[in-house]
């Protein structure tokens, strides 16, 4: 597999750490949010590995206290943080924004140069992080957006996601790390691109992919299919499948279909070994056309 670097930068407290271990390592975000549950502050840097698809990922997180080391620091600092990364995500929270916006600007631009001479081919994305902070007042939310983007989106030209790990807005994290790691995988980039042509708009569904530890590696959504859905889906094949293995460990589903009575149905295909690593693929929708279903499998199996 060839190897891959991720490299997490940014303020104290700004959540990096739950990130990591929300996405990489599974943990519950309820019990991040938590006080019992909240991760201890990093120091210095963290390493983690994860594989994803056809690539072997190291990611290192650093300290908010020390951030500013390892930008404006000696060379060391920064070769060891920010040299060999492929992807970096800069994370700053929301209210740090309402606060020291010009603070959080100037450190990316620092960001960027730093980039741009240890490694310049690393593409930089920003997360707005605990959006959940400010959810009850949506309208002053859209204006704090809006700004964030002109700032960072449109002036810097970097890449801008609004995160979080409360469960109501978890699926834009999650959804925006498998864009980041899809975009440094072979395979992964190829998954993004069969998806988009496949045009799920017309069809008013939504196709969720699993690898063996039941994780989203890809999905196309349209409105009609709620976020809620999605992560019900998921749960009940993780259950249907974890009580079939309680009879024979090595069974899973190979091909489900659960019609409800108002038309809702969830189509679930099961699938071995293929380059993509896909174990499950779940339709969801009242009308999943057989088209659709052969041509998402045909891609799937051609490729094994």
């Amino acid at each position: 597999m060839a190897s891959k670097k991720l490299f997490l930068i940014g303020h104290p407290g700004a959540g990096k750490t739950c990130i990591t271990k929300a996405f990489f390592e599974g943990e519950d975000p309820k019990k991040l949010l938590g006080d019992l549950g909240a991760p201890e502050p990093t120091l210095g840097v963290e390493h983690y590995k994860s594989t994803w698809i056809d690539i072997d990922i190291g990611i290192l997180d650093s300290a908010g206290q020390e951030m500013e080391k390892f930008i404006t620091g000696d060379e060391i600092d920064k070769e060891m943080s920010f040299g060999g990364s492929d992807a970096i995500i800069y994370v700053f929270d929301i209210e740090y924004w309402i606060q020291n916006k010009n603070f959080v600007i100037d450190m990316l631009k620092k960001v960027i140069e730093v980039k741009n001479e240890y490694s310049p081919d690393a593409v930089i994305y920003a997360f707005c992080h605990k959006i959940d902070l400010i959810a009850i007042d949506i309208e002053n939310r859209a204006k704090i957006f809006d700004d964030v983007r002109s700032e960072i989106q449109e002036k810097l030209g970097i890449k801008i996601v609004f995160t979080s790990i409360d469960p109501r807005f978890i699926h834009s994290l999650f959804r925006s790390m498998q864009i980041i790691l899809n975009d440094l995988s072979k395979r992964g980039n190829k998954l993004e691109s069969f998806l988009k042509q496949l045009n799920l708009k017309e069809k008013q569904i939504a196709l969720i992919m699993l690898d063996n530890n039941y994780r989203i590696i890809s999905e196309q959504r349209t409105d009609e299919v709620s976020i809620d859905s999605v992560f019900n889906s998921v749960s009940f094949v993780q259950a249907v499948n974890r009580a079939f293995q309680k009879i024979d460990k090595t069974d899973y589903i190979v091909d489900s279909s659960i019609v409800s009575k108002n038309k809702h149905q969830i189509l679930i295909k099961g699938y071995g070994n293929n380059d993509f690593g896909i174990k499950f693929v779940i339709f969801i929708g009242k009308n999943i056309p057989n088209d659709l279903i052969n041509e998402v499998t045909k891609f799937i199996t051609s490729s094994s």
